[in-house]
């Protein structure tokens, strides 16, 4: 099985693995791993000639959990037909990589942590949510861009004291008015997101 060393990063799997893992159809990862890349909710890597994706992302995105204990029966059974194909003591061999199946079997517990502290805490958003977020910040920059005309007469006023410089001087008003604006609103925003939180629980 790839993966990263164990140095705290995530555990990186193939389609295959995950499929083996998890006692389903390669096909069955493919086409969910594909619905994650495709949203940008999950990121996959080369590894030589395969493509490996974080383990524990992807069992967050379908609230499903990989038995720990699957990752080391897996690597066991590989270092075993290694071992007696090769020749080597299958002991020694299979011992070294029961170790470092178990390292790895940690460190998905540890990813797996990790992402529930996370969503707990906030740093991390159902794509629901982001989305409604989104939808409220364009909304509040298009009514600002509809206030457009409204500007007419300011800016009209503007050119006639101070030509091109009065203009210039105008708009550049007008802009801060609608950062401001859309800064009041997106903070408005993210305040009521805190409450519809506290609200729910």
């Amino acid at each position: 099985m790839q993966t990263a060393a164990a140095d705290g990063e995530r555990v990186m799997v193939s389609v295959s693995e995950a499929a083996r893992l998890k006692g389903v159809r390669k096909q069955t990862i493919s086409e969910k791993l594909a619905r994650l890349v495709a949203d940008g909710r999950i990121a996959t890597e080369r590894r030589g000639r395969e493509k490996v994706f974080p383990l524990a992302v992807y069992d967050a995105a379908f609230e499903e959990t990989t038995d720990p204990s699957r990752i080391i029966a897996e690597q066991t059974k590989k270092a075993t037909a290694g071992a007696i194909g090769s020749g080597e003591n299958a002991g020694a061999v299979v011992n070294t990589e029961l170790q470092k199946a178990s390292i790895r079997a940690k460190q998905l517990e540890a990813d797996e942590r990790q992402i529930r502290v996370d969503q707990l805490l906030g740093r991390l958003k159902p794509i629901e949510e982001v989305t409604a977020a989104m939808q409220d910040c364009a909304a509040a920059i298009v009514r600002d861009i509809d206030q457009l005309p409204t500007f007419a007469d300011d800016l009209a006023a503007a050119v006639t004291r101070g030509g091109v410089a009065g203009l210039r001087e105008a708009l550049k008003a007008k802009a801060r008015e609608i950062r401001q604006t859309l800064e009041r609103t997106m903070k408005l925003t993210a305040t009521d997101d805190d409450e519809g939180r506290k609200l729910d629980a």
